[in-house]
Parts: C-alpha cells; sequence; structure tokens
C-alpha cells in the first residue's frame, strides 16, 4: 500500500468524523483504501504495561518512540489526534504525552475523560507552544520524540518510515513527511532558506500519487507540525528556543541549531500526514519579530554558508552540550520563584546566584508552574553561567526533595511568597511593592533580607516599621552587571536604550523616548539615530505596545532591536555615544515610588561601555552616578532632551568623554565576579 496515501485502519467513529472533515478527499483517497487497509495492516504489537501513575491509564515500559502533543483548549481537536494514533497503533512501541497549556476546567476534563493511554502534564499556564515541547520531551522515554500538532493526523507507517529514514542515515537527527492541507494540497514539504532567511519551497500546491516515487533529501527545515527528532539530539540543542516566544519560526531555528552540530535534517515524500482543519495562521506582529529574530541570529551563515560562522553562532547559542552533574549524595540548596523565568534583571540576578551556590550545593530552582531544564540551560547561556548542575522543580514537589541546607526565595513584596523551607532561609526583595490581599507567607524563618539597592534598603525598613514587624538584617548587594568594553572617544553619534518592551510597573517608558528624540532632532542641527533594544514580552498587552512604539517611530531614524543576540548587544553598547534610560519619567513618583528604577542594570552596562549615560533622578540611579562627572541625572523630558543637546554638539565632545570615561571606572565596581564573591560570603561563611 502506498504510504503518502493517508489511510485509516480502523473503520469506527474516528473514520466517520474523520470523513466528514475531508469531504472530497475522503471519497477520492481515503475510502477506496478502506479494504487493503485491512488486508494489509498487521496486528498491533504487543507492548508490556507498567504500574500506572496515580490518575493515568498503564503506559509502555520501553517505547520507541514518544508522541508528544500541545494542547490548550482544544480538546476535541487532541482526542480526535489519540484516537487516530490508536487506530494506527501497528507500528513500533509508543507512548503519548499531552502537555495541557493553561486549558479552561471543562476542557481539561474533557480531554482528562477521553485520553485512552496518553498521560496528561497539567502545566496550570501557558508555557507557549515551544517550552511546552521541551517540558514534554524531558518526560519521554523514548528513542525518538515525534512533535505533532493535536490537528495533524499521521498516515499509517508514517513513524515507521521516519524511524527507518533516521536509521538509515545516522548523520541525521530529524525527518519528517509531507504535510497535507484538509483540501488535499500541500502545505508543508520542508524548504531551503535564501539569505534573508525565507524559505525557497520545493514542493507547494497540489500533489499527486508520484510524489510517494521521490526520494528522501536533507533540507534547511522542516516543520514541526510533524517531525521526528532523535530525544539525544533534541536535548543537545537545548530544545526550541526562548527568543522565538509566544510562538513562530521556533521549528526553523531548532533545525538550524542541529545543523550547527553537524546533523541533517530530512524529508521523506513517501509519507504523508494531514491537517484535518484550517490552520491557524500566526500573528502577524510575532511572525514579523520572529523573521527578524531569525535573520540576527542565522543572516550571516545563510547568506555565505560559512562554517565558521555557522561554529560561532553554536558556540553562542548551544555552547558544550555535555551537562555538569553534581553527585548525588550533594546536599541541597532551594531557590524559589513566583516569577517568569525570562532573560530579565530580577532573572540574572537569582540565576547568577543559583550558579553561585551550585559551587557547594545541589540547586534546585522551584517555580509555581513546570518549566524545562533545556530552559535554564537557555538562560545559562544567554546570562554566560553555569546551570547545569541546577534541576526546575514545582513548588508543590520540593518536600520530597529536602532536607535543605539554604534558601533564596525572591518576591516582590515585604512578605516572601512561600514559607522558609531549609536550615538558613534568606529573602531577596526585589522592592516591597503594595500587596492588597491575602497569600502570602510570613516572614518566620527567614532570617535576612537581600537586596538590590540602598533604595530597595530603605523602602524594606521603612515597610516593616509600618507593618510593626521586628527588625530584620538587610544585605545591599547590587546585581551582577557584565562589562561591555568601549572607548568614549570612537563611539558613533547615536542614542541607545536597552529595555524589555512591556507595559506597566517600572516600564522603560520608551514612548517617552521616543518622543524626546522627536524634539531632540526638530531643529535639524543634531543627527544621529536612537537604537530601542530589549526583550520581546509574550501578551497581547505587551505586543500591542510594542507595535505602537513602531508605529510611533515612522519616519524617523529610530531603529529597534527586539531579542538581539548579546553580540549585537554588546556592539550597541561600544557604538553609542549618549545612552538614554527611561523608567521613572513621566511617572507621579511619589504616589507610586516603587515605579522607579530600584536599581538599572542597564545603566552600569552603557557606564561600563563609555556611554555618556543618563538617567531619570530617582531611585536606585542616584546610588550609581555623580551627575555631570560619571554620568548625568535628568527630572524631566525637556530637560534631558537639553542635556543631551549639550553633549551632542561639537563644544561638547571632550565633556561627553570625560564623562564616559569615568563612568568606565565607577561600572567595575559591579562586575559579575565581585557579584559572586559578595554571595559566597553571605552564603558560605555566615
Amino acid at each position: 500500500m502506498p504510504g503518502h496515501i493517508p489511510v485509516l485502519r480502523r473503520l469506527g467513529g474516528c473514520t466517520e468524523r474523520l470523513a466528514g472533515l475531508y469531504g472530497t478527499v475522503w471519497d477520492a483517497v481515503l475510502r477506496p483504501c478502506r479494504d487493503e487497509c485491512r488486508r494489509t495492516m498487521p496486528s498491533p504489537t504487543p507492548v508490556v504495561a507498567a504500574p500506572s501513575a496515580p490518575g493515568n491509564l498503564p503506559i509502555e515500559t520501553k517505547p520507541e518512540v514518544s508522541i508528544l502533543l500541545v494542547s490548550r483548549n482544544d480538546a476535541p481537536n487532541t482526542l480526535l489526534c489519540i484516537e487516530h494514533i490508536e487506530a494506527n497503533d501497528a507500528g513500533p512501541p509508543s507512548e503519548i504525552l499531552i502537555a495541557d497549556n493553561g486549558s479552561a476546567p471543562d476542557d481539561l476534563a474533557l480531554l482528562n475523560e477521553g485520553r485512552g493511554r496518553a498521560r496528561i502534564l497539567p502545566l496550570g499556564v501557558d508555557r507557549y507552544r515551544g517550552e511546552a515541547r521541551n517540558i514534554l520531551a524531558e518526560q519521554a522515554q523514548g528513542r525518538f520524540v515525534c512533535f505533532l500538532d493535536t490537528d495533524v493526523l499521521l498516515s499509517p507507517r508514517c513513524l515507521e518510515g521516519l524511524m527507518a529514514e533516521l536509521d538509515a542515515h545516522p548523520e541525521a537527527a530529524a525527518a519528517g513527511p509531507i504535510l497535507l492541507a484538509a483540501d488535499g494540497t500541500i502545505e508543508q514539504a520542508g524548504a531551503m532558506l535564501d539569505g534573508t532567511g525565507e524559505p525557497s519551497r520545493h514542493l507547494a500546491g497540489p500533489w499527486a500519487p508520484p510524489l510517494a516515487l521521490l526520494p528522501s533529501r536533507s533540507l534547511d527545515y522542516v516543520s514541526a507540525s510533524c517531525l521526528l527528532v532523535r530525544r539525544e539530539d533534541f536535548a543537545a540543542v537545548h530544545g526550541f528556543d526562548l527568543a522565538f516566544e509566544p510562538e513562530g519560526c521556533e521549528d526553523i531555528d531548532l533545525c538550524l541549531k542541529l545543523a550547527a552540530l553537524g546533523k541533517s535534517v530530512r524529508l521523506l515524500p513517501a509519507m504523508t500526514a494531514i491537517r484535518s482543519g484550517e490552520r491557524t495562521p500566526p500573528d502577524d506582529m510575532a511572525n514579523a519579530l520572529n523573521r527578524a529574530k531569525l535573520r540576527a541570529r542565522w543572516g550571516a551563515y545563510l547568506r555565505h554558508r560559512s562554517s565558521d560562522e555557522q561554529q560561532t553562532i553554536r558556540a553562542a547559542v548551544i555552547g558544550d552540550p555535555s551537562v555538569r552533574r553534581l553527585p548525588s549524595d550533594t546536599s541541597r540548596a532551594l531557590v524559589y520563584t513566583p516569577y517568569a523565568l525570562t532573560p530579565g534583571g530580577g532573572e540574572r540576578y537569582l540565576c547568577t546566584t543559583a550558579a553561585v551556590l551550585s559551587e557547594r550545593w545541589q540547586v534546585i530552582l522551584a517555580t509555581p508552574h513546570p518549566y524545562s531544564r533545556m530552559r535554564l540551560r537557555q538562560i545559562g547561556r544567554l546570562f554566560d553561567i553555569d546551570l547545569d548542575a541546577c534541576q526546575t522543580v514545582t513548588l508543590d514537589r520540593i518536600d520530597d526533595l529536602g532536607p535543605f541546607e539554604v534558601m533564596l526565595t525572591m518576591g516582590n513584596h515585604l512578605h516572601p511568597p512561600t514559607s522558609a523551607r531549609a536550615a538558613r532561609n534568606l529573602f531577596h526583595c526585589q522592592f516591597p511593592f503594595p500587596y492588597p490581599g491575602p497569600g502570602l507567607a510570613e516572614l518566620d524563618g527567614y532570617e535576612r533580607f537581600i537586596v538590590n539597592s540602598g533604595f530597595t534598603a530603605q523602602a524594606v525598613e521603612q515597610a516593616l516599621q509600618a507593618s510593626g514587624s521586628r527588625p530584620y538584617p538587610i544585605h545591599v548587594i547590587a546585581p551582577p552587571v557584565p562589562q561591555f568594553g568601549g572607548d568614549a572617544r570612537t563611539k558613533k553619534p547615536m542614542i541607545l536604550s536597552v529595555g524589555r518592551f512591556f507595559v506597566g510597573g517600572h516600564s522603560k517608558q520608551q514612548d517617552l523616548l521616543i518622543e524626546a528624540f522627536r524634539a531632540l532632532i526638530a531643529d535639524g542641527t543634531i543627527g544621529g539615530e536612537l537604537h530601542l533594544a530589549g526583550s520581546s514580552t509574550p501578551g497581547i498587552e505587551h505586543m500591542d505596545y510594542l507595535r505602537r512604539l513602531e508605529e510611533s517611530a515612522e519616519g524617523l531614524p529610530i531603529v529597534f532591536h527586539v531579542n538581539c543576540s548579546a553580540d549585537e548587544l554588546a556592539h550597541l553598547y561600544r557604538d553609542a555615544a549618549i545612552y538614554w534610560h527611561g523608567t521613572g519619567l513621566g511617572v507621579d513618583l511619589t504616589a507610586s515610588p516603587e515605579k522607579a528604577e530600584h536599581f538599572g542594570i542597564a545603566i552600569v552596562e552603557a557606564m561600563a561601555a563609555g556611554s555618556a549615560t543618563f538617567a531619570f533622578r530617582a531611585g536606585g540611579a542616584r546610588e550609581i552616578i555623580e551627575d555631570g562627572v560619571n554620568g548625568l541625572l535628568y527630572e524631566s523630558l525637556p530637560d534631558l532632551v537639553e542635556r543631551t543637546r549639550a553633549l551632542l554638539i561639537p563644544d561638547g565632545e571632550e565633556r561627553r568623554i570625560a564623562i564616559g570615561r569615568a563612568g568606565s571606572e565607577r561600572a567595575a565596581a559591579y562586575a559579575p565576579d565581585r557579584f559572586a564573591q559578595h554571595m559566597r560570603d553571605l552564603f558560605f561563611r555566615h
């Protein structure tokens, strides 16, 4: 039976529903093959059932392949996909794992009711597709993992064919079939990428049976809507990259990372899968951003196909695939954060501390909802720290992993988000934000506070007094700041601002900085460019904010660098004559002091690079900058504009250079090695 024809073994409810979905494809292709399917499909492969986990049906002890599905409020499609897999289970022993990505309770209940032999991992929140797949891959037992969209159905023997392809090509890490749309046309058949990262698809549109006669071939990428990957190779490249959240291009990036390991990705036209409904188009904004990220990371390699450029990217993005492990009998330290693990300033503080603790203890990093260890390694690469000896668990599991020698908890209020659980417990309070309701733990059991600045320390002291609490020791340990190089005399006429693109809280106020730049260049006497760099923040309101920023910058010499690489950021700092920091600008800090900059990592990064650095005169910036000596403290938008103008005119150049050089000297006090030593002194010697 030709492997390219999507044929259903079982002629029950599953096929009846599929007939309704496929319409003419069913009449023309599937129905005529039913008798042949009955004759040719062998009996299901026997498997040995193991004791099931609570609430789950038995699963196979030694699956060859783990089929991984991610569902969010999509139980009907997911159950249809499961039913179809089980109707065609004559292939290799397999397991089915489903990550429920924060579905509504009714949808999750429906999924649990009809899951069959599948195991469900309720994540509790939307981890987005890439990270949810990473979490599943770390739970998988198979030699291979098969990523499958919930609305994609495999043809019979598809998994067998893909596995055979990889066994025949040991140099290949992944293989995929042709993906057909519900109307029978080709939706995806892999592609090569041109120098701009755009796909050049060699197969598209209507298809015919001769496709099955086409040989398999290596391509730059094959869609992860249906993709079989060697599990060890997937782990070696740290899975799907968090830079592409919420979604879009993460599968292309994965395939290029596998290629950087010397592994190929193959398309097998003799195998097909079919999408059972209309494909949901990606969000235009997110897709455009991720295309730009892909070009920024891989563009140089794709233009020249140079192995040297490929290996440079491998070193930066993947690093050493091996993992450092501590002996199992090593005592443990617990680090807890209730916040998202994204590459921000608070996460740099927390993760750098975790790396220090891992010098002595096995570190358990706990969060309310699951994260993959692969994500932790990605963050380690971004921050240039070693997190290999750290594990990730959810808070509800930590009581099974103790006892703990020390515990560090991070929070944004006077009271910690969870209770003390170790012999020694320290609370890193980023700032004592007002908290309107219950749910926080008591300070009992915590011995001291760690804060990032004198400004935060003063706020904590005042909050303790106002609450009637006893006094606690408060240690001020400023965050670790990368020391970007730069010469103040060789700068370019450009202004830089660095910070995540988000709304609310202590926003970086990029919208006001755009208005300041508009005013600066209005009379034509000052030239140059404004460069806005930072990571995008998943979420509709944050993506809309970024879209509005880009619209407001139209017609101005303003350049956005969204999720730029560490190397690109270093070049921006090296080149920028002026640095603007907007946090606190346009905010009533008397009513909301928490919206001031609590420390300002980017401020110190810019100073280290020799840029004349401007920060709003409030919060932690006043501890870092001596106004007019090693930086400048402004008080309003007009003040920022006029003081910047004074440094960019020819008569202001020498003063700008002097301020930049003094800033470099001041920034050295915040180097990462000094932070690490402060943490060793606190945790190892007390």
